[in-house]
């Protein structure tokens, strides 16, 4: 249910200037590499660089929830992404949404080690329902930050889950739906 950003507006500056005043967040290709795995953007990126020179670029990718329902949050989840040797921004990391870009913000602050980055988020509507389910997100993050490694798969803590997935009508029969 997340999805790319369909613009940078105003929501998604201000988003991206509470995670790095540093960088303003743009539109990048996803150009999966055949090779590449899901949820590996580190690893994708270290081989494309040793394959094919360039450089990998730290940062947040960042993504609406959900799109074209009413927006109600925004999360930056921490993502690599490969810089071409002429200067080329690229996904090439698989995206399980059908994009065919994302929206990328630059940060070199964030150093990785041997735990899984959190993810960031924030309510894009004032709303009980929509706080809560941000909180929820949260805690799901804290769960697995310095306790799960980078080359672990993490999965949700079923409870937890339930909750998130429970939130998720109400917010959407609270706020309607858009097409």
């Amino acid at each position: 249910m997340t999805n790319t950003p369909k613009e940078i507006d105003k929501s998604v500056l201000d988003f991206c200037k509470s995670i790095t005043r540093k960088s303003v967040p743009e539109y990048v290709d996803l150009r999966p590499e055949s090779w590449c795995k899901e949820n590996e953007c580190y690893n994708n990126v270290e081989q494309k660089v040793k394959e094919c020179g360039g450089k990998r670029q730290l940062g947040w990718r960042i993504q609406v929830m959900p799109d074209p329902f009413p927006k109600f949050m925004i999360e930056a989840v921490h993502h690599a992404i490969w810089i071409s040797e002429t200067g080329e921004k690229i996904d090439i990391t698989p995206q399980p949404a059908s994009a065919n870009r994302i929206v990328f913000v630059s940060d070199d602050s964030v150093k990785l080690g041997k735990y899984r980055i959190g993810e960031k988020y924030h309510a894009l509507i004032n709303c009980p329902i929509v706080h809560e389910y941000v909180r929820l997100c949260k805690s799901e993050s804290a769960h697995y930050v310095s306790k799960t490694e980078l080359i672990n798969d993490y999965e949700t803590p079923k409870i937890l889950k339930e909750k998130q997935d429970a939130l998720i009508p109400q917010i959407v029969m609270k706020h309607g739906m858009k097409f």
